[in-house]
């Protein structure tokens, strides 16, 4: 427990000393760069978001082969195509 409480306090010093270049170019890289709306499951896939670390999963409107909408959890966006999304016949998810 040790450990992880000083790996947490150096990140959040890290955080808390970064220059405005380094904020800018952390913003970019974890930038969404998937298309708002509609997404093609075979174009990009939804991403488990670090807001939802707490909760363990996150959840995404998707619709599938029929145009039925619905809700769905995933954390591995690559099990969740080949195990959920394939399987249900879902097609698109929604992005933001």
């Amino acid at each position: 427990m040790e450990k992880e409480s000083r790996m947490l306090n150096v990140l959040k010093e890290y955080l808390d000393n970064m220059t405005p270049e380094q904020e800018a170019e952390m913003k970019e890289h974890f930038r969404d760069k998937n298309p708002k709306g509609w997404v093609s499951v075979e174009d990009a896939l939804p991403m488990w978001k670090a807001l939802d670390v707490a909760k363990g999963y996150s959840e995404y409107k998707v619709k599938n082969k029929d145009g039925k909408e619905f809700m769905t959890q995933l954390t591995d966006h690559q099990t969740w195509y080949h195990f959920v999304a394939k399987e249900n016949g879902i097609t698109h998810w929604w992005n933001d």
